[in-house]
């Protein structure tokens, strides 16, 4: 037989998300007197000296109010996948992000509720009308 061609066919599919493990390794000086002894500042993180990387944070928060997971199922999902992260220790990693994040949710408060008014899109609501035909008429906010 001879290939007259060919069809492309595709397909979605997942790769489960990894837990990794990262070391950052800190260097420690001393003077050649014996002196002083130095070390570099440690980088900032949402939970200072805390065993969770800022992106598991950032991603179970996500989880948490985008997708609408309890923590306590996102624990489950980790020991499932060979990483036991306890519920207190992820709790607190949520929990120091949002106090994070609350000078931007002020803001955002101050500056949508603050003018009286609330802009929003014209996405279609509808409502009860007895005057139209129909017995329902189509409105934007």
């Amino acid at each position: 037989m001879e290939t007259i061609g060919h069809t492309t066919c595709e397909v979605l599919d997942v790769i489960p998300a990894r837990v990794i493990v990262r070391q950052r390794i800190d260097e420690t000086v001393k003077c050649p007197n014996g002196c002083m002894i130095v070390s570099a500042p440690v980088p900032s993180a949402i939970v200072e000296r805390g065993k969770l990387g800022d992106t598991l944070i950032v991603e179970t928060v996500a989880d948490k109010y985008i997708e609408h997971q309890p923590v306590e199922r996102q624990c489950t999902r980790f020991r499932r996948a060979g990483v036991p992260i306890a519920l207190q220790t992820l709790g607190r990693g949520v929990s120091a992000a949002i106090e994070l994040l609350m000078p931007v949710a002020s803001l955002n408060a101050e500056m949508t509720r603050g003018p009286g008014l609330l802009g929003t899109d014209a996405t279609g609501v509808s409502s009860l009308d007895p005057k139209v035909s129909e017995g329902i008429r189509t409105g934007a906010m």
